[in-house]
């Protein structure tokens, strides 16, 4: 099987192989068992379809005294390595022979003698078919028992979401809680990836959600990649909506705090050192459930699999329609993105202003709250929409959800529609960015809460 993204360069630990046209590539290992312990002699690449054809897995059933060689299908398939001897039976009517003694040992010995010398042809074998390729990656594991695997001793308690990527757990990590997101083995792709968002410098934020690690959970049961973040006990702010309204300050605290995050995720910030900085970050996927509550209402983002990194002034025109549909922008739903790094993140301000009026409409001050939460648009065009309903109504009739009477005739309200008229924008460079918006609420918040409050920045 190809590795979820073979445009990336290998890791010191990955061999690169190819296969000459018969079929897929193979990996094998090569190790001792004796007195010392475990020392693998080699690691690599084999085309050998009658060896290793159908086994997912490396393992010797090869009864020998020292000497170990499995090979197997698949990529990655020799991270790690297992020996498990048959022992074969007597066939037929399950009669026992009593062979003299001499020529059983002569059995065992040519046996042994017999595995050896296939053991060391196979490995000659190897030397000679392991082909440098920059389109299959085998990873050649050094550690292998449990304790070395660095696998934290978390134990899952509930789960919290499931959705089409994985499940959410609530999990106990030593004496404290952790939120497990467990991702399935084909989305290898978003786990990596928001592994590197989260290691990136200056990630740590207060309105970022807390990172505590990330496992490769794959050879474990159930197989699984994890990401592991600090828990909050109020969940998603979509979760918090839904059963709960806000009052003005409520309103002004997440909006904040939100968009401060948002801006953070998006500032290209120099760090100490003058080669080292912390570069811009579209979301590509916000939305009211990526964003979490803590005890206090204010926000931390999450999830950060869809989420892209510049490098570079430009990004490549590469890029499919990803994210959840109903907060895609009306370029993306156009499919006319443009290709700087400041088109990315007008992507997400559109978005945000979608969740801002989520929380506008659980808001409490005016008479006219919503008795019910809606995700945006559903009043519109109903729970399950298509691409083509919103390319319809977003696009082509320029629709966005309703702005009620009430809110804009309300004082303090009418300057959140003002918010999130601006980010909607149905020109992307008309919006306003997320820096703007934080700037925005910080002042209403300043207004809405005491002197003495910590929340005031």
């Amino acid at each position: 099987m190809p590795v979820a993204d073979s445009s990336k360069p290998p890791s010191p630990d990955v061999e690169i192989c190819s296969s000459d046209g018969d079929g897929e590539p193979f990996c094998f290992t090569f190790w001792s068992n004796d007195s010392k312990g475990i020392e693998v002699r080699r690691k690599g690449c084999f085309q050998s379809p009658d060896d290793c054809s159908g086994h997912t897995s490396c393992v010797s059933h090869e009864k020998t005294k020292s000497l170990h060689f499995c090979c197997c299908e698949g990529d990655l398939c020799n991270k790690e390595f297992f020996y498990e001897p048959i022992w074969i039976d007597n066939e037929g009517d399950n009669q026992m022979y009593d062979l003299p003694t001499i020529p059983k040992v002569l059995v065992i010995v040519i046996f042994i003698v017999s595995c050896v010398v296939a053991g060391a042809y196979a490995i000659k074998r190897r030397q000679y078919s392991c082909i440098s390729d920059k389109h299959r990656h085998i990873q050649v594991a050094h550690n292998l028992s449990a304790e070395e695997s660095g696998l934290r001793p978390i134990e899952l308690l509930e789960v919290k979401a499931q959705g089409r990527f994985g499940v959410v757990w609530k999990a106990k990590y030593k004496n404290d809680y952790v939120a497990v997101k467990s991702l399935s083995l084909e989305y290898y792709q978003l786990w990596s990836n928001e592994l590197d968002v989260f290691k990136l410098p200056k990630m740590s934020h207060e309105n970022i959600v807390h990172f505590i690690g990330g496992e490769d959970r794959s050879s474990s049961i159930p197989k699984a990649y994890w990401i592991i973040t600090a828990y909050q006990e109020l969940g998603s702010l979509h979760d918090y909506l839904k059963f709960n309204t806000v009052t003005w300050e409520q309103l002004c605290i997440i909006s904040f705090t939100m968009a401060r995050g948002l801006a953070h995720l998006h500032e290209e910030i120099p760090c100490e050192k003058s080669d080292i900085f912390k570069p811009s970050i579209a979301h590509r996927d916000f939305k009211s459930a990526n964003v979490l509550l803590k005890n206090d209402l204010t926000a931390c983002i999450a999830d950060f699999g869809f989420a892209f990194v510049f490098r570079s002034a430009v990004c490549d025109s590469n890029h499919e329609r990803i994210g959840t549909k109903r907060y895609m922008a009306p370029e993306v739903l156009e499919g006319v993105v443009g290709f700087s790094n400041y088109a990315f993140l007008c992507m997400d301000m559109y978005a945000c202003a979608l969740v801002l009026w989520e929380i506008l409409s659980r808001c409490c001050v005016h008479e006219d709250a919503e008795s019910k939460y809606r995700l945006p648009y559903e009043a519109e065009l109903g729970e399950n929409i298509s691409i083509e309903t919103l390319q319809e109504f977003v696009v082509a009739k320029k629709g966005r959800p309703l702005l009620k009477e009430a809110w804009k005739n309300n004082t303090l309200l009418s300057n959140v529609c003002e918010i999130i008229e601006d980010c909607w924008d149905h020109d992307a460079e008309a919006r306003l960015s997320a820096a703007c918006v934080t700037e925005r609420f910080s002042w209403y918040l300043r207004s809405a809460v005491s002197s003495d409050t910590k929340l005031i920045v």
